[in-house]
């Protein structure tokens, strides 16, 4: 059962890395059975050069860094920060530097 649990992760992970269209992926593994859940993100674009950082907070570590015109999946939008996935980083972004064109 193990090898299997092993090939499950396996694909799950390379699952997580591959865009598919607007959809946000998440993995829940319990025991042998593992679970991929998507969530319908909106594609804006970014309005300047910004980070993307891994908590809600400038002084976390920048995951990514984005260009402007740089399209972003938003998972989530609050009034100060969006969860965001760019270029398969998942992290935060000032909602205010996301625009719709």
């Amino acid at each position: 059962m193990k090898i299997y649990r092993c090939i499950a992760l396996i694909l799950c992970s390379l699952m997580l890395a591959l865009p598919i269209g607007s959809m946000a992926q998440s993995v829940q593994i319990a025991g042998d059975i593992a679970v991929v859940t998507r969530e319908s993100t909106t594609v804006k674009y970014a309005s300047k050069a910004a980070k993307v950082f891994k908590n809600k907070k400038t002084s976390s570590k920048v995951v990514a860094r984005v260009k402007k015109g740089d399209v972003v999946e938003v998972v989530s939008t609050g009034n100060t920060w969006s969860q965001v996935i760019y270029d398969g980083v998942s992290g935060f972004m000032k909602t205010k530097v996301l625009q719709n064109n």
